[in-house]
Parts: structure tokens; sequence; C-alpha cells
């Protein structure tokens, strides 16, 4: 599942000459895949324009009964730690 933000100038510092800013946030979910523990993973990366801001890897909380329902996780917490570094960003 991927999710791309664009025209996002209004939330990103503000820079000379610059007047549109391009985010593109990518999640993607490994259903079930710890043996352990049966713990989805989750992985995103969020990009403005070509350089990479956030990335991360980690085993879902709770156990998603499906794969879909991995992929909503996943989407959901890289939404989430996106718009969370998006408001770092916006601190003057």
């Amino acid at each position: 599942m991927t999710v791309e933000v664009t025209d996002c100038s209004d939330m990103s510092p503000e820079k000379e000459n610059e007047t549109q800013t391009e985010f593109s946030v990518f999640s993607d979910a490994d259903h079930a895949g710890d043996e352990k523990t049966r713990s989805s993973t989750s992985g995103m990366v969020s990009i403005n324009s070509y350089a990479t801001i956030t990335w991360w890897s980690r085993l879902q909380h709770s156990v998603a009964i499906s794969s879909t329902e991995a992929e909503y996780v996943a989407t959901r917490e890289a939404l989430m730690s996106f718009l969370g570094s998006v408001a770092l960003q916006r601190v003057d």
C-alpha cells in the first residue's frame, strides 16, 4: 500500500525560492512473519523530494488476522510517523 502526499509547501520549513515540496510515504507489512509470536512486521520510509526523512521496520503490537489488516496497520503507523516528523519541522 502506498500513500503519496503532494503539494505540502505549507507543511515544510520555509526556504527561499522553494514553492513546492513533495513528500512520499511508502509502507509495507509482512503478515505473521515472526515465527514465535506470529506478529506482523511493519516498515516505512518517508521521502522529501529525493531525501529520506524517516525510515523504520518493527514488529506490530497486535497479531493481525489477515494480510490486509497488517497492511492497514502498517499504513496507519507510517502516516502517524510522517505527520509527527512534519509537525517537528514546523516547530520554531
